[in-house]
């Protein structure tokens, strides 16, 4: 099938998508301009060998400027990073320039069927799983998106290497601005705050999501969380002839029964015990992929096989460590209250090490895990209103200006049988570049700690 790209186009930002966007334009021998607010040789090198040069995106109030680069375009592709309040967005707007993410652009060009994730939590663990299931079982897949190579890029090679599914997680930021993106199976896992500094109000975050099912036809599967009220009652409201299947402890879909993950058909997947990650959570993520799998032609050996053999992700309810008779977990990716509030369930006597730079979330809904928690230790940017979070509570509260101060706090206060958990409920970048590097500093710390105790 021949593409048909739009050019010329404007890329705003050079980072890994926008890179995947040019080499896409270099290949088919298309135009394409690139601004970056903060340009560095490496970057300029970079695209000069792609055949398109970097410049310096105009200041924000120079509309003269923006008119000028503009004019010459026939549509703006933006990278997930470039925050609401680029002015690209609202002077793209002032001249009727059609503006899109690098994944409606990838649903333009793919020329295999997309399976795309969406959620505020559990999205990479899903997309993983999935992945692994449909391999597993001969149907050649490849996980990309916010997980991998971008979509674009992925989506460009595919046929050509036999993929048969492109598996994409995809976030709100690259949702919002689809009006044509259409996957053969949407799964949206579920939802909390989060992104609020991005998007104007929860709402708008809602919808962002919802537009994974906007236009999928009677062809496609639109996948939801029977458990999560808000996503099921968007599915409610879909006014699409597609199908429509749920997964969860209140599906009669893909469900739990007795012990078991069941299929619609009463087809037993696997038992719970078999599987090394079983918390509510897990279940949850474990039922979705293989909502998604076998829809998509998978069989149940696969799903099965890759379940019991999954031993989860980095940084991901993580199980570090037993030094000290204390269970020592490392949730650095849990980036929103609600993702630690998935945490704390079904646990007790937790010791909570939380806070971060904030994403404009109400962190005052942590109060709700209190019965979970033992005692907190509060860090970052965030700490006051970690504090008042818990502020009343019958619990140790204490603070602490490193992760070592943290660890060794947390360590203070626990014992025996108890768990330590790093579930920071906000973003890491006050202390650290990304939530990876904040949870391995987790890990050397306790193993610092554990050392100094042996």
């Amino acid at each position: 099938m021949e593409r048909k790209l739009v050019s010329p186009v404007l890329m705003v930002g050079g980072g890994v998508t926008g890179t995947a966007v040019a080499e896409l334009y270099c290949e088919s021998g298309l135009d394409l301009d690139v601004i970056d607010d903060r340009p560095t040789l490496e970057m300029e090198e970079k695209f000069r060998r792609l055949g398109f040069d970097v410049f310096l995106s105009p200041e924000g109030d120079d509309q003269d400027k923006w008119r000028e680069l503009l004019s010459s375009v026939e549509r703006t592709i933006v990278s997930p990073g470039i925050p609401a309040s680029h002015p690209v967005y609202s002077m793209s707007a002032m001249m009727d320039i059609d503006i899109m993410s690098e994944i409606e652009l990838a649903g333009e060009i793919s020329e295999v069927p997309i399976l795309a994730i969406t959620g505020t939590n559990g999205k990479t663990t899903i997309t993983t799983l999935v992945s692994r299931m449909l391999n597993e079982s001969g149907i050649n897949s490849v996980a990309c998106g916010n997980i991998g190579e971008p979509l674009v890029r992925a989506a460009k090679s595919a046929k050509s290497q036999g993929t048969q599914f492109l598996i994409a997680e995809v976030s709100s930021f690259q949702l919002a601005l689809t009006k044509t993106f259409h996957p053969h199976i949407g799964l949206w896992c579920n939802l909390g705050e989060d992104h609020l500094d991005w998007h104007p109000d929860f709402d708008h975050y809602r919808n962002s999501k919802a537009k994974i099912w906007e236009n999928l036809d009677k062809s496609d599967i639109a996948v939801a969380n029977a458990d999560d009220p808000m996503v099921l009652k968007s599915l409610s409201r879909l006014n699409k002839e597609c199908i429509t299947l749920t997964y969860g402890y209140k599906s009669k879909d893909y469900r739990v029964v007795n012990n078991d993950l069941m299929t619609p058909t009463g087809e037993v997947i696997v038992s719970i015990d078999e599987l090394k990650k079983n918390s509510i959570t897990d279940i949850s993520n474990a039922l979705a992929a293989c909502a998604m799998s076998l829809e998509a032609g998978c069989d149940i050996n696969s799903c099965k096989k890759v379940l019991k053999d999954f031993v989860g992700l980095s940084h991901r309810v993580e199980h570090i460590s037993d030094f000290g008779g204390i269970e020592w977990i490392d949730d650095s990716k849990a980036t929103t209250p609600s993702a630690v509030l998935a945490a704390l369930k079904g646990r007790s006597n937790v010791v909570l090490i939380a806070g971060g730079r904030n994403k404009g979330l109400d962190l005052s809904v942590l109060r709700q895990g209190g019965n979970s928690i033992y005692g907190v230790i509060a860090i970052g940017e965030s700490q006051d209103q970690i504090v008042d979070a818990f502020a009343g509570l019958d619990m140790a509260i204490e603070r602490a200006n490193s992760m070592e101060e943290a660890v060794k706090k947390a360590r203070g206060i626990s014992s025996p049988g108890m768990t330590v958990m790093l579930s920071p409920g906000t973003a890491s970048f006050d202390w650290y570049s990304s939530y990876a590097e904040r949870g391995d500093d987790f890990k050397k710390c306790v193993q610092c700690v554990a050392e100094v105790e042996l």
